[in-house]
């Protein structure tokens, strides 16, 4: 399975320290066990998947811009990743970690056509 994230690098950026402060335990007291598990879990998927190249993914096709001359692409790959998957986890730190608010937008984002794309590549 396969996913695509048309995102800008500061946004991009964002959505990394996230998954790396989750990834490193810095939110394990603000989630419950089930919670932290699930996190982490998914978030290693896509880390380990293609969204550890967030600092240096080429820019977006001109078509997946959406205007924003600085989107670029992340292709997220492997077993058991799904968009939906981290779209929950960045819903969960929204609700759960202080000042992390923002992963709700990013998240609905990610929820429309011009954000992500799954399956990438599209058929």
């Amino acid at each position: 399975m396969a996913y695509a994230i048309f995102y800008n690098h500061e946004d991009l950026t964002s959505i990394a320290a996230n998954v790396q402060a989750t990834l490193a335990g810095n939110y394990d007291a603000l989630l419950t066990v089930q919670e932290r598990n699930n996190a982490k879990q998914v978030f290693q998927r896509a880390w380990n998947g293609g969204l550890s190249g967030w600092a240096t993914s080429p820019l977006a096709p001109p078509e997946r811009q959406s205007g924003d001359p600085d989107c670029r692409i992340i292709v997220v790959t492997g077993q058991q990743v799904s968009l939906q998957a981290l779209r929950q986890v960045l819903y969960l730190l929204a609700v759960k970690v202080p000042g992390a608010w923002y992963m709700r937008a990013i998240a609905d984002d990610l929820g429309g056509e011009s954000g992500a794309v799954e399956p990438w590549p599209p058929v």
